[in-house]
Formats: structure tokens, C-alpha cells, sequence
């Protein structure tokens, strides 16, 4: 009776074994090892600041990871006149479990590396904002273009070390113009173009008052330069039904 009942200790064991890989084999094929991880840029948020002759830029990067990750390595390059202060977790992000361990941040040559770490648990699994990267310029009109340079994107974890591409498109034109900031004739950066721009003007020029904040504002004739002529193109629109201000061509 004793040997009749051991037979089937063989085929339970290798059952259990069997068990046991396949499981193993689903947790690790539940990461997908990096596939089809996806990371790219939101269209930027421009913020123009007033009465400052700059804007600021938060560009978000935006994650989808079907497995968790616990350390993010990645550098972006860009052309144009910009500059990168920061770079700063997303508020959906838990600042507990998830760092910004480095910020490389070279203005010179255009580029910025960051290097996130987290691990317990580690990015969570989904969708989401994973970081936005801050930077100023100037309201002068000119193109910006930022792209994903080498050595590239890496998630990684306990399971997978992956570099991107596929990840993308991690790249984001957009163009940056003064118009959006500028009231014509509004010297004193009130909002509005009034007697006190006026006054603004001629305490300026001769008094040696504060200089507008926006000397294109000021040019509300539109002969290029901020002056006293434009006090009185001003008095006339105001006063006298003359011509609206025009938007200036100060050249900074």
C-alpha cells in the first residue's frame, strides 16, 4: 500500500515546478521589458510675465510605463534663445517615493540631463506627467526646437534596462512672439494706453524718470525710438480723436 501511494509524488513535483516557472514567467512578461514604454513632450505652457520683457516656459514630459521603473536617465537638447532653469517633478508624482537625484543644466552648449530615482516601489505603473522642465526667454519673435539627444531615454528596473528610441516624439517646435505682450502706447505697463503713459514718457525723458518696461510699447508712433514725439502722438489719440498707438520697432 505504501509503494501504490507514492507514484505520484513524481508528477506533482514536476507539476509544482512547472507551477512555478509560468508564474515567474508572467511576472517578468508582465513588465514587457520596456515594450511598448512610451515618453514624450505635451505642447509647452508660455506664461508672459508683466511688465517684464520675458516669458516662462514649462515643457512636460509625459510617461507611459506598462511596468514600474526605478530609475530614469535622460538628455535633451535645444535650439534657440532660451534658457533652462530647473527642472521640477510633477505635482501627480509622489515627491516621497520619487527624486530628482541630478540635474545637469549646461546653457552654454544647450542641453540638460536628469536622472530620477525611486526605489520603493518605484514610477508607477500608467500614464501621467512625469516631470516638467522650466526655462525663460525673451519676448523677441524666434523659433525654439527641442529634441531627445544621446545617449537617449533609459527606464530600468530589477527587470529591464531600456533605451530609447521607441520613445518619442520627443521633440517640441513652438514659437515665441512679443505681439502677445504688447499694448501699444502703454509705456507704463498699466494694461492700457492713458494720459499717465504720457506723463510716464515726459518724466523719462526729462527728468530722468524710470525708463517703460517695454520700449516698444512706448514707440507709439512707430518711428523706432522711444521719445517725446511719442508723448505727443499719445496726447493727440487721447485728447484730440488722433491715430490708435502702433506697436513699436525699438530694436533691443
Amino acid at each position: 500500500m505504501s509503494r501504490t501511494s507514492s507514484l505520484p509524488i513524481l508528477p506533482v513535483a514536476i507539476a509544482l515546478v512547472l507551477a512555478v516557472t509560468l508564474l515567474c514567467a508572467s511576472s517578468v512578461n508582465a513588465q514587457d521589458m520596456g515594450i511598448p514604454d512610451s515618453a514624450y513632450f505635451l505642447e509647452p505652457e508660455i506664461t508672459i510675465l508683466d511688465c517684464q520683457p520675458t516669458v516662462q516656459i514649462s515643457l512636460p514630459v509625459y510617461l507611459f510605463s506598462d511596468g514600474w521603473c526605478n530609475t530614469l536617465d535622460c538628455r535633451f537638447g535645444w535650439e534657440g534663445n532660451v534658457i533652462c532653469d530647473t527642472v521640477l517633478l510633477d505635482e501627480s508624482m509622489d515627491s516621497e517615493n520619487l527624486e530628482v537625484v541630478g540635474i545637469v543644466i549646461d546653457n552654454d552648449q544647450h542641453w540638460v540631463r536628469i536622472y530620477l530615482a525611486d526605489y520603493s516601489p518605484g514610477v508607477p505603473v500608467g500614464a501621467g506627467v512625469l516631470f516638467q522642465i522650466l526655462f525663460h526667454s525673451g519676448l523677441a519673435e524666434s523659433l525654439h526646437t527641442f529634441t531627445l539627444e544621446p545617449p537617449g531615454f533609459r527606464l530600468s528596473n530589477a527587470f529591464l534596462e531600456s533605451w530609447g528610441p521607441p520613445y518619442g516624439p520627443l521633440d517640441s517646435t513652438f514659437v515665441i512672439s512679443d505681439t502677445l505682450a504688447l499694448t501699444p502706447g502703454d509705456a507704463d505697463c498699466s494694461g492700457i494706453a492713458n494720459v499717465s503713459d504720457c506723463v510716464y514718457l515726459i518724466q523719462y525723458i526729462f527728468a530722468g524718470g524710470p525708463a517703460p518696461y517695454d520700449f516698444n510699447a512706448a514707440d507709439a508712433n512707430q518711428d523706432c525710438i522711444a521719445n517725446v514725439t511719442d508723448a505727443v502722438y499719445l496726447i493727440q489719440y487721447i485728447f484730440a480723436s488722433g491715430p490708435d498707438p502702433l506697436p513699436g520697432c525699438v530694436v533691443p
